[in-house]
């Protein structure tokens, strides 16, 4: 069957682009051809009026003293910055699309190409914030037809409320009956799609943890680039500095003795100075993130895949929710695992040498994948 996979944008996200391939590898293993639909966004999302206002809000700060001058964010320092995440898209991927930017190109693509099926997901392609036309994640371009499949796979809302407009929820709930599979990644979402779209959903596992460690591994020990050692012990994956993230490094460091290490750019692209400090805002290799867990003795993150690779790795990890990227993703995963014990919300209260019985998580994950790949394995099959 030849399937196209409508995911996220394919930007500087590890676990969005590990997602996207674990998909692409489990559908290719089973016998499948899978391309991945590269949707991004055509353009700047945030209206005109919001971006002449924060430009104006930064130059008065400027002005004022407050703010420094900071080196213009262009489209060559983006691909600058992705160099890496570019090579693993361009080497890794058994099959992807040119950039799509509108839905006019959607529909002239999938035109060509005669999929059989499409499949949506995963991540969060069901949260109007994260989404280019959220539309297209319902699948629009392909409503009323029926020759083709048409299946959500672990699709994530990412917040366990509604975030949809009124036009916007009266529209998926007329496409999502077409759909003849509806997944969601978090228990969460089982409500709010028999409750707004009116339709029954099953919870399955996020694409990544349907793939073993040693597939991960492989990628590590056949980079696309050249890799270094972590510095370390206890691996830091923190997308969003907060105070309490601060807080538990230290504290954690000090409990284990471990020394804390980092798989990041060291400057935010759009703290770049100078043109002479570019290298500073260059996101690492995917397959170096990925050595950063196999390297790890510990693990401390605000990142839902941070978790993910985490339990993959088997490393003890803990975990500050960020609520901001959406809560309902970390509290869902961890009591599907039983590890509600590794959210942290008070650093000094915290039991950092706290084992966990990976024989048991292990046995788990490995029910939990069969009955994940059973559910698509049945419509794939029809």
């Amino acid at each position: 069957m030849k399937i196209g996979i409508l995911t996220q944008p394919l930007h500087s996200n590890y676990g969005g682009l590990l997602q996207a391939w674990a998909l692409q590898q489990t559908l290719v293993r089973r016998g499948h051809e899978a391309i991945i639909i590269n949707r991004i966004w055509h353009s700047n999302p945030y209206p005109m009026w919001r971006r002449c206002l924060s430009f104006v809000k930064n130059e008065l700060y400027i002005a004022l003293g407050k703010r420094k001058r900071y080196l213009r964010v262009t489209n060559d320092l983006k691909e600058f910055s992705e160099q890496y995440v570019r090579m693993f898209r361009q080497n890794r991927y058994r099959g992807i699309s040119p950039d799509i930017r509108t839905n006019e190109e959607l529909i002239d693509y999938v035109r060509q190409q005669n999929f059989n099926a499409y499949i949506v997901g995963s991540d969060q392609v069901w949260r109007p914030m994260y989404s280019p036309n959220l539309m297209t994640y319902f699948l629009d371009f392909v409503k009323n037809d029926n020759s083709v499949k048409k299946i959500a796979y672990a699709a994530s809302f990412g917040v366990d409320n509604w975030e949809f407009s009124e036009d916007q929820t009266l529209e998926a709930a007329q496409l999502a009956p077409q759909f003849d599979l509806i997944t969601v990644r978090e228990s969460s979402g089982i409500d709010l799609v028999a409750k707004y779209l009116k339709c029954h959903a099953s919870h399955v596992l996020d694409p990544t943890l349907l793939l073993k460690r040693d597939d991960y591994l492989k990628l590590i020990e056949n980079p696309t680039c050249g890799l270094i050692n972590p510095d370390g012990q206890l691996f830091c994956y923190v997308l969003d500095d907060a105070p309490i993230l601060s807080e538990a490094v230290k504290s954690c460091e000090s409990s284990t003795g471990f020394k804390s290490y980092f798989c990041n750019y060291s400057t935010p692209i759009g703290k770049i100075k100078s043109k002479k400090n570019k290298d500073e805002c260059v996101v690492p290799p995917v397959e170096q993130w990925l050595k950063s867990f196999d390297e790890a003795k510990m693990v401390v993150t605000d990142s839902f895949h941070g978790v993910v690779f985490s339990i993959i790795f088997n490393k003890p990890f803990w975990v500050v929710s960020n609520h901001s990227r959406g809560a309902a993703r970390f509290t869902s995963l961890l009591r599907l695992f039983s590890l509600e014990n590794r959210i942290v919300s008070d650093p000094s209260k915290i039991d950092w040498e706290m084992p966990i019985d990976w024989k048991s998580i292990n046995i788990l994950h490995d029910r939990l994948k069969e009955a994940s790949l059973s559910i698509l394995d049945t419509q794939l099959k029809q």
